[in-house]
Parts: structure tokens; sequence; C-alpha cells
């Protein structure tokens, strides 16, 4: 497939609604679909349905995180645009006003890239740009791979199918100021699958049938929302089933056991690293960290932390 012009791709796109407003509600965006299909790190497939339904409201994003994106995502961006001189890094806007991509085969589904990117010398796109920043290096591969967190994979796949762009590179800020990047390309089966799961995800949210809370049953969103429609404590009692008194009891053993195998790791731990400041596998991906803080007494004694 030939590569689309720059301009041709920008008449396509339309003002984006903020998120939050119905209208960004209404739409499964880039950023939500990885949830329709279970594999949000975030929100479930449970929440999200609440969400869109209307039956639940998220908190807000924390300010102080979407501070540092705001500040972090210009210097990723200016960063690739350094190493690659010949491609023009374009913000997703029209006359300053950001835009989105709707999917030509339906209204439902749509997508914000963080930013396109665009041959210099034919004006053609050669790719979409995703920013990110990565606390947890072991989650990411070789750099130049595919190899990504999966939700970040599904992400990419779901702005190729809106914006019809092929490729999607990603600029990754490691801990440390390591800067690596990442390519997905398109994969029509894997993108028919993700399609096929949202629409079956709109039928359910428009006519109110509730996703199965059991699908992912260790999602903490999960657990917001059920705090959420059960806000209050009436003082009866319930009788549970055998099942779920012997799976309680045995989540408290085991959350003992757990606690008392992270103390003996922390201490031979402590004993392996000495004075070093990380432990790292075979691949020198970070598997545990000693930290430190600074008190009026000079800097505190260091504590282990396992990544």
């Amino acid at each position: 497939m030939p590569a689309v012009k720059i301009n041709t791709l920008m008449r396509r796109a339309t003002p984006a609604p903020a998120p939050g407003t119905d209208e960004w509600k209404q739409k499964i965006t880039a950023s939500k679909v990885a949830s329709v299909v279970c594999k949000s790190p975030w929100t479930s497939k449970f929440a999200l349905h609440a969400e869109m339904t209307g039956r639940y409201e998220s908190d807000p994003i924390n300010p102080a995180v979407l501070e540092a994106g705001n500040l972090l995502e210009p210097a990723v961006a200016d960063w690739y645009a350094l190493h690659n001189p010949g491609v023009e890094v374009r913000e997703c806007k029209k006359r300053n006003t950001p835009v989105w991509w709707v999917a030509r085969d339906n209204e439902d589904f749509a997508a914000t890239p963080d930013r396109i990117l665009v041959d210099k010398a034919t004006g053609e796109v050669t790719a979409l740009l995703e920013i990110k920043t990565a606390r947890v290096a072991s989650e990411w591969g070789e750099e130049g791979t595919d190899e990504i967190p999966e939700h970040y994979r599904l992400q990419a796949l779901w702005q190729m199918k809106c914006t019809g762009v092929k490729t999607v590179i990603f600029a990754v800020l490691h801990a440390g100021l390591r800067f690596a990047t990442y390519r997905v390309d398109w994969d029509a089966a894997a993108v028919e699958e993700l399609t096929a799961a949202a629409v079956d995800f709109m039928d359910a949210v428009r006519t109110g049938k509730t996703p199965d809370y059991r699908e992912e049953p260790g999602a903490f969103s999960t657990y917001e929302v059920l705090r959420y429609y059960f806000p209050e404590c009436n003082g009866e009692a319930v009788m549970l089933s055998d099942d779920l008194v012997y799976r309680t009891r045995r989540a408290k053993r085991l959350k003992r056991l757990a606690a008392r195998a992270e103390d003996i790791v922390k201490n031979e731990l402590t004993a392996v690293m000495g004075n070093a400041s990380a432990g790292v596998d075979y691949a020198n991906r970070t598997v545990a960290r000693r930290s430190q803080r600074k008190t009026p007494k000079g800097f505190s004694r260091p504590w282990v932390t396992m990544v």
C-alpha cells in the first residue's frame, strides 16, 4: 500500500473532545481498547463498561502524573527528532486544536496518536509516534523490536486501524535517562480480532449487558467499581459459600507466607548486593534496587525494593 501524504491524513482528522467528556466516553479509543480484551493493567473490562454506561466515574488522573507527562512528552519528541533529522515530528493538531481519527468502518472507534512522523523530502507519513516513560525496564525488550508491553501493542494496532497508517514507532524514556525506540507494524489478523471484540463490547454497552466481574478476578479497578456500587454497611450478615470461605482463608494464609518470603529474599539481596544500587539478571534487566533518602543527619540506610 502506498504511503499517505500528510495533507491527506490531516483532512480526515476531526477535532478531538477532551478526555472525560460525554463524546469521548462513547468511543473506544486506543487507550481503552486493551481493556476490551482484558489486557489493560489499569482498567478492567468490567470497569470500562461501567464508565461507558454512566454507572461509574473513575477518579481523575493524579495532577502530578499529568504534569510529568506534559513536561516529558515534548522532550522525548525532541530527542527523536534530533536523532532522525530527515523526519518531521508533527503534532496532531489543526490550527492548534487537538484532533483525532475516527475509523472509516465504525464511528464508535477513534484514536489520538501522540505525534505523526513525516518524511521531509516527500511529505509522506512514515509512521505514528507514541511517547512513553518506562519505570520497569524488564517489560521492554531489545531496542528496535516490537517487544513491548501487550497493552501498548494493542494501542498501536488500534491507532493504525483508525488512521490507516501501517507503522507505529515508540520513543521510550527508560529509568536512568536512557532513550530507546521500538516498532510495531500492521497485523491484519490481530486487528480483525480486536475489532470483533470491540464491536461486541459496544453492543454490550448499548444493551446494558454487564461483563462478568470474574473475567479479570484480580483487577483492582473492578474492586473499585464494586465498592462504588455498594457504598453502605447495613449491619447484616450474609452466608458465604463453602468455596468462598475456603478461598478467603487460603488467601489470608498466602498473604502471610508471601510477606515472610519477601523478608527472606530481601535479607539475601541485601547481603549479595552489598553497596550496589541495582541487582540485574543475565540480560542486564533490573531485578532489585537499593535506595536511600537524604535526612537532616545525612543519608538513610539503604533499603531494597524488588522490581
